[in-house]
């Protein structure tokens, strides 16, 4: 668990820390060798001491604090951006383990609003053939989910593009169809690149939305 991984961390960087000072006594110890037995201590001991001091505040400040943000950038990823953008989360202490917590339970309450949403907009096409439908940007994910609701209502070919200017994510699906003649087609037209299962196809293009739209002659 969280707590665990946080104390084999603080453990680790204690064993690189009395590293550290053994390897400064070491240095004292030869450099008073070569000068045939005459103490360095002093000269040396404000030096080991600033390079421990320095030491320390990396291990136990600097690189803790930077790697808990990471981790929390991570998290807000995830959230925002579908749990396939997100990747592994590093728990750096007990209370980023509540935090993940919060933002799993937030996540998928949007996910849930988000299912009712798709489901109100299929519920527009319900038997109305062939849907081009654009939306603001969402993650790969909505887009395969919006798709699939929407093709599941209209009975044919629903094309569903999300983005804005030229930069657009799509997602196309059609129940016992062959969509790969159409993506290779479009793909080649509108500078995207995608592809998938015969009935179901994901990718993006870089195109404006009247390219897109007289590609499927509307």
């Amino acid at each position: 668990n969280g707590r665990y991984r946080y104390l084999l961390a603080r453990l680790r960087d204690l064993m690189i820390a009395g590293g550290v000072v053994m390897a400064a006594l070491l240095l004292c110890a030869l450099v008073t060798a070569l000068r045939g037995g005459v103490p360095v201590w002093p000269e040396l001991a404000a030096l080991a001491a600033l390079l421990l001091l320095g030491v320390a505040v990396w291990l136990f400040v600097a690189r803790p604090y930077r790697k808990r943000e990471q981790a929390l950038e991570r998290m807000l990823r995830g959230y925002a951006g579908g749990e396939e953008e997100m990747g592994p989360v590093t728990l750096m202490g007990p209370g980023d383990e509540r935090l993940l917590g919060e933002l799993s339970a937030l996540k998928l309450r949007c996910a849930r609003l988000e299912e009712a949403a798709f489901a109100q907009i299929a519920a527009q096409y319900e038997g109305k053939g062939d849907v081009l439908l654009f939306e603001d940007e969402m993650n790969g994910d909505s887009v395969r989910r919006l798709c699939d609701a929407v093709a599941n209502a209209c009975g044919g070919r629903c094309a569903v593009f999300a983005g804005a200017g030229n930069t657009w994510k799509y997602a196309i699906s059609q129940a016992d169809g062959d969509l790969r003649a159409l993506t290779k087609a479009l793909n080649a037209a509108l500078c995207g690149r995608g592809g998938g299962k015969p009935n179901f196809v994901q990718g993006s293009v870089n195109a404006a939305r009247a390219a897109i739209e007289e590609f499927f002659n509307i």
